[in-house]
C-alpha cells in the first residue's frame, strides 16, 4: 500500500508515526497545515483506513 503513495504523502505519513501534528509538519515541510490535512485525508483514502493510528499500523506491518 506504501507503494502507491506519493513522495510528500510518505514524507508525511513517516512524520505521523513519529508522532508529528500538523502544525508541526506543515512546519517542518515548509507547507500550510491544510495542505498536510489534505495530504492525510488522501492517505486515509488510499489505506481505506478511519484514521491515522489505523495508517500506523498498516504501514508498519507492510512489506518495503
Amino acid at each position: 500500500m506504501a507503494q502507491n503513495l506519493t513522495k510528500r504523502q510518505l514524507s508525511i505519513l513517516e512524520l505521523c508515526c513519529l508522532g508529528k501534528c500538523s502544525k508541526e509538519i506543515a512546519a517542518l515541510l515548509f507547507i500550510e497545515v491544510k495542505t498536510v490535512d489534505k495530504h492525510k485525508s488522501n492517505i486515509l483514502k488510499k489505506f481505506n483506513a478511519a484514521n491515522m493510528v489505523q495508517v500506523a499500523y498498516q504501514y508498519g506491518n507492510s512489506p518495503r
